[in-house]
């Protein structure tokens, strides 16, 4: 018995019912290029554009529903 449950019940893996595979066929250097260019984005465009970038917009999402 592990920290992460029973190593010997690997076999119904598959019944675990969660899905692993919500973007298929995508291979991890472009999952990667994608999140940097996402960075770079918030980063370069966002936060240069007067309002701090994304964290700016969740706040003010965040303050205009919590009033």
């Amino acid at each position: 018995m592990s920290a992460f449950g029973d190593d010997d019940n690997n076999d119904n893996i598959d019944d675990a019912g969660v899905n692993v595979n919500l973007i298929p066929d995508v291979d991890p250097f472009t999952l990667t290029t994608i999140g940097f260019a996402a960075i770079a984005f918030n980063f370069f465009v966002l936060a240069n554009s007067g309002d701090g970038g994304i964290g700016s917009l969740v706040a003010r999402m965040i303050n205009f529903f919590s009033d």
